[in-house]
């Protein structure tokens, strides 16, 4: 059997894995978003002076008076927060989807690709035992 076509399927298969997880990762953040846009809706609903719960940690609530509904502090990086409207935060985090939804279809389309060549190595793999 070739050794190296062999050690090549192990590197494939543990990259299946780790595109697997990654894949887990990216539809958890994709549902995030998605979620939080909708929240943000729901917002526009929420009229200032409404008592409000907001999460302080996980299962850990603070409650507090919405002084406005149609802003919020946007985390841009590096522990900066800009001022953004409700609108120009959705658009945002639509941009966000967006931008997820592109890396998930660049890592399904090298997921195809690595798992179209463990077949080939598999089959070559299988040939060459079966020559012996």
């Amino acid at each position: 059997m070739n050794k190296e076509k062999y050690i090549e399927w192990q590197i494939l298969e543990q990259q299946m894995a780790q595109l697997n997880e990654n894949l887990k990762q990216l539809e958890k953040q994709k549902k995030d978003a998605a979620r939080t846009i909708e929240h943000l809706e729901e917002m526009r609903k929420v009229k200032a002076g409404t008592k409000i719960l907001v999460p302080f940690a996980n299962g850990v609530f603070a409650e507090a008076e919405l002084k406005s509904s149609d802003s919020f502090k946007v985390n841009v990086g590096s522990g900066i927060c800009v001022k953004k409207s409700l609108d120009d935060t959705k658009e945002l985090l639509s941009e966000q989807l967006s931008e997820l939804n592109l890396i998930i279809e660049d890592t399904v389309s090298y997921y195809q690709q690595v798992y179209e060549r463990m077949i080939v190595l598999e089959k070559e793999i299988t040939a060459e035992t079966t020559e012996q």
